[in-house]
């Protein structure tokens, strides 16, 4: 079975000559290659935090998850950013996920959880309440 979400750079990686240029480039061949398929991931801390942001939102990857302190006008501009290019934050300072009922979905942005999804839910269910949610 394949993941439903991939890490495409970890905090700890980004003192690393060059890393945050080849992980920006594999975001971008890995939304190319897999579509809306994975959800794509950034985590991201420390200086350049914005700058970081905007090149992994830019290269396709569905949200940032920010790890350690941030002051309030960082997380809400990084929230702001992130909300620009439809794709979720979460983090110190950021938005808490947003719950929509599987019966009663809504556009949302960010991260948005289902309260309910028992195993024996019709597949095509869980297709409409995503595309309600991201109308």
């Amino acid at each position: 079975m394949a993941p439903d979400g991939v890490a495409v750079t970890l905090p700890s990686l980004a003192e690393v000559a060059g890393h945050r240029d080849a992980a920006v480039e594999a975001a971008r061949r890995l939304r190319a290659s897999r579509g809306d398929t994975a959800v794509l991931l950034a985590v991201l801390d420390g200086p350049g935090l914005l700058d970081d942001v905007k090149a992994y939102l830019d290269a396709g990857v569905d949200g940032v998850v920010v790890t350690g302190g941030v002051d309030a006008a960082t997380a809400r501009t990084v929230g702001n950013v992130c909300r620009f290019h439809r794709a979720m934050a979460h983090g110190p300072g950021l938005a808490a996920p947003v719950t929509r009922p599987l019966g009663a979905p809504a556009p949302s942005t960010g991260l948005v959880l289902s309260d309910e999804c028992p195993a024996d839910t019709d597949v095509t269910a869980v297709a409409a309440w995503l595309a309600a949610v991201r109308a």
